[in-house]
């Protein structure tokens, strides 16, 4: 989370609910969970109540950003 920005995708393996007290805090609007993990019902609850968009994929991080790198979806910065 070192030098997210507002409006930034988090791409993690986490999924407890700090996840998305950490991503409502600087306003990241979408959290993309990676390598299958399951997101337990609170955290989806909560992100839910925050307005947090949470996504799960089989693949792992480096597969997902390679794959929004591609879809025009680029670092900021």
């Amino acid at each position: 989370m070192a030098g997210a920005q507002p409006g930034n995708i988090w791409v993690t393996v986490q999924t407890h609910k700090n996840i998305i007290a950490a991503a409502n805090l600087v306003d990241i609007p979408a959290i993309i969970v990676v390598r299958g993990k399951q997101v337990p019902e609170d955290t989806l609850q909560m992100a839910d109540r925050v307005g947090v968009t949470v996504f799960s994929t089989d693949l792992d991080s480096y597969s997902i950003a390679t794959k929004l790198y591609e879809a025009g979806i680029k670092p900021a910065g």
